[in-house]
């Protein structure tokens, strides 16, 4: 009966990691709507001037950091500096830090891991001196 208990607990585990990576997948499919729907510079720039940023440093060099990097490069929007967790991710231009190292000052730190949002944004409020930290998804409903 144990062995039995066993593969029940274990099947029960892969479902809630099956569940946890659609919830991720459907976050960004989300986003990526959002985004898609007003895909120019300046409609992502109206919405970092909402909010009052013009200095930021962006929190994850995933694809959806990628691509907010890239598409901020046209604006007037300043990425001063990219925060990750991968010691050696090197990208051309940009200043690359660890979550836990010093961070400057920046008018708000965007995260792009939407997924986990609340779990870092409560790390790099024990880390920071008093900056806005938004999630890449509150400032694409923006647009």
């Amino acid at each position: 009966m144990s062995a039995l208990n066993n593969s029940i607990r274990c099947l029960q585990e892969q479902l809630a990691n099956y569940k946890r990576i659609a919830e991720i997948n459907e976050s960004i499919i989300r986003m990526m709507f959002l985004w898609l729907n007003n895909p120019s510079d300046k409609a992502l720039e109206k919405a970092f001037d909402i909010v009052q940023c013009r200095k930021i440093a962006v929190y994850g060099y995933s694809r959806l950091g990628q691509i907010l990097v890239k598409q901020l490069s046209n604006t007037q929007i300043d990425v001063d500096y990219i925060i990750d967790r991968n010691k050696k991710l090197k990208v051309p231009g940009y200043k690359v830090v660890q979550p836990d190292d010093k961070l400057p000052y920046v008018d708000a730190i965007i995260v792009t891991n939407v997924y986990d949002f609340d779990a870092i944004r409560n790390e790099l409020l024990m880390l920071t001196d008093n900056m806005n930290i938004l999630s890449l998804a509150d400032v694409l409903c923006m647009l």
